[in-house]
């Protein structure tokens, strides 16, 4: 946590203890929550998994709240299409996940194979079945929700680098804010990906990373 307020001295930060009372309490008075970023699997990241789901609050989980999700999943023995009608019972629907294949492939329960092989089923069975947002993560990135599927088009392979999914993470709970879940979602991810290009645009796509993205923003909503 200390490293954390001194790298970046405008998050105001608070402490998770073993008592969730206090995180249960800031979650209250948030309009949305993102969880998962920088996080580990363990009963901490269940006990704070527990507390978001419970606010009732426009939410983003991505990374490692994802896989805990997927490892409820495995514990229960959920196959098929009873892991989205679990995830369904468990996730309101203007709760957005945001995997990378093969995060989304064990979510799912699917091989990556599978996956990589019957993308655009897997999208289309999320469209009909899911009543959450799904973001995948890919060189091209899809949203699947009941309103349709979102093919992504702004966005180059230098964005391939660790912290890019966070960025995208902390977008789209930010516009989760002030707009409605599918145009956040849509909108977020369309902006991450000018915001790689920008990136790239200036350094090139070779060494870039998630900071130059963040770093263009201030250019791309100029």
């Amino acid at each position: 946590m200390a490293t954390v307020r001194q790298t970046v001295p405008e998050v105001i930060t608070i402490e998770e203890s073993d008592d969730i009372a206090r995180v249960t309490e800031q979650l209250q008075a948030a309009k949305s929550v993102v969880i998962g970023p920088g996080l580990a699997l363990g009963e901490r990241t269940e006990r704070l998994a527990d507390a978001a789901l419970a606010s009732g609050k426009p939410m983003v989980i991505d990374a490692d709240a994802l896989n805990c999700l997927a490892a409820r999943l495995d514990r229960r023995g959920a196959v098929g299409e009873e892991r989205i009608a679990l995830l369904n019972a468990w996730l309101s629907p203007d709760t957005v996940l945001t995997p990378h294949k093969k995060e989304l492939s064990r979510l799912l329960g699917l091989s990556m194979s599978d996956l990589t092989e019957q993308w655009m089923d897997v999208l289309h069975k999320l469209q009909t079945s899911a009543r959450f947002i799904t973001v995948m993560k890919d060189a091209c990135t899809a949203v699947a929700a009941s309103e349709g599927i979102y093919l992504n088009q702004s966005g180059n392979s230098g964005m391939a680098v660790g912290g890019s999914g966070d960025v995208l993470a902390g977008i789209t709970g930010a516009l989760l804010c002030t707009m409605a879940p599918m145009d956040a979602v849509c909108a977020a991810v369309y902006l991450h990906g000018c915001l790689g290009d920008a990136a790239a645009k200036s350094l090139g796509r070779h060494g870039m990373m998630a900071s130059d993205m963040i770093a263009a923003m201030k250019d791309v909503l100029a």
